[in-house]
């Protein structure tokens, strides 16, 4: 899927991190975030490339809206509409959007295939369905698992 959306922090950065790894090029570049604890959407460590699509998390990147990088060296990171960021800035203002939660997701409208997980869990309510089959563009776009 194009995305995922999962209830646990945790797993929304195991699976960004698995599809980061999965889809890197050789020339990518490594950014590694700060420690955080206690923190849903922390920053997590990330392999960035020109093209690359991300999540705006806030700070300098509005929170809930997609960025895509237009060009990235060993200093920079430069977004397409121009903005600029140093490699830590990028790890603290955007996130990895293969994987999303829930409550993150609310608001976005996610074009291609929404995966929704955990459905089976015993914290699974309608609104974490209504909320999640909401944000497909298309009853055939959506997976639930």
């Amino acid at each position: 899927p194009n995305y995922t959306l999962v209830i646990s922090p945790d797993k929304r950065k195991k699976i960004n991190r698995e599809r980061n790894l999965q889809d890197k090029p050789k020339d990518a570049i490594f950014l590694r975030a700060p420690k955080v604890t206690g923190q849903g959407n922390a920053p997590q460590n990330m392999w960035i490339w020109e093209g690359l699509r991300l999540l705006g998390a806030g700070g300098k990147c509005l929170k809930g809206v997609f960025y895509e990088i237009a060009e990235c060296t060993n200093d920079l990171v430069k977004l397409k509409g121009g903005e600029e960021l140093t490699h830590d800035e990028c790890v603290k203002c955007l996130r990895l959007r293969y994987a999303i939660t829930y409550a993150s997701s609310q608001g976005l409208t996610l074009p291609g295939l929404v995966r929704l997980d955990d459905t089976a869990k015993r914290h699974f309510t309608i609104k974490h369905a209504y909320v999640g089959v909401s944000r497909c563009t298309s009853s055939a776009l959506l997976e639930i698992c």
